[in-house]
């Protein structure tokens, strides 16, 4: 039998836990209440067993690669975990952003920023983050109803 990695074992973790939401989001009253839960833990749980396939499937290729090239193990152990900081820097500040202005103009403000430090001009952003902004509350304000958060400031 296959020994797991760790990251196989993480990702087991967050389908457990994906489960988990999914479950107590299935016992609320409402529909507008479950709705949220069940699309992003649903999304994140399909995703998780791709990932867990991926990673199952391709052990034996990371393993020969590994044995083969052992030059800069150390070099690549210590660079891994800072690739992910600007990612959790990115959904710290869309947390923090959604906290302090509400749904609406944190997502304005999000894709705006993200689009223009990734390389898209100023235009093409904005353009993008009013036509993005447009569609979440289309849908979720107009047609089904929901409140969004409006933020502390506001």
């Amino acid at each position: 039998m296959k020994k797991l990695s760790a990251s196989a074992y993480s990702v087991i973790v967050v389908m457990a836990v994906m489960l988990v939401v999914i479950a107590v989001s299935l016992r609320f009253e409402y529909f507008a209440t479950k709705l949220l839960p069940l699309l992003t833990a649903s999304t994140v749980f399909v995703l998780a067993a791709i990932q867990l396939g991926r990673e199952i499937s391709t052990k034996g290729v990371a393993e020969r690669t590994l044995a083969q090239d052992k030059t800069n193990i150390g070099e690549e152990t210590r660079g891994e975990g800072r690739r992910y900081l600007p990612s959790l820097a990115w959904i710290v500040g869309f947390a923090l952003g959604i906290y302090l202005v509400g749904f609406i103009v944190a997502i304005f403000l999000f894709v705006v920023f993200y689009m223009t430090l990734h390389g898209s001009s100023w235009p093409t952003a904005v353009i993008s983050a009013v036509l993005f902004t447009a569609i979440i509350y289309s849908v979720f304000v107009l047609a089904l109803g929901m409140d969004l958060y409006p933020g502390l400031l506001f």
